[in-house]
């Protein structure tokens, strides 16, 4: 298998039981070894504001988060806590999706973030 993809539907911070198995499976995964590069990417939606601290703080608690995929960031939403967050925890942001289609889903380009925060047209 060249990648596995493991989703918890957005339910896993409020949920001790998925979180015990979120580790569980991060544990036979270390155990399975191998030369593979692993990532645990956390897929955040923009419009959740200051609450996504706390869910990606709880997640990083139960598995380490190499990155994050920031989704429904548009012209109407700032992502502001991305400041906050880049003080207390440094995770790179690793995409941007910006529609419901695969193709919206682009690479994280800092000026995308920093031109809505500051409400300028971006790039």
């Amino acid at each position: 298998i060249d990648m596995l993809l493991i989703d918890t539907a957005g339910r896993l911070p409020n949920n001790k039981n998925l979180i015990e198995e979120l580790k569980k499976i991060r544990r036979v995964i270390s155990k399975a070894g191998g030369q593979s590069e692993e990532h645990t990417w956390i897929v955040i939606d923009a419009n959740t504001g200051q609450n996504a601290i706390s869910q990606i703080k709880q997640f990083k608690e139960a598995v380490d988060i190499t990155g994050i995929i920031l989704t429904k960031f548009d012209g109407t939403n700032k992502a502001g806590f991305l400041l906050q967050l880049s003080e207390q925890e440094p995770i790179p942001i690793r995409f941007v999706g910006h529609g419901e289609k695969i193709g919206d889903i682009v690479d994280f380009n800092p000026e995308i973030i920093s031109s809505g925060i500051v409400g300028t047209d971006s790039p």
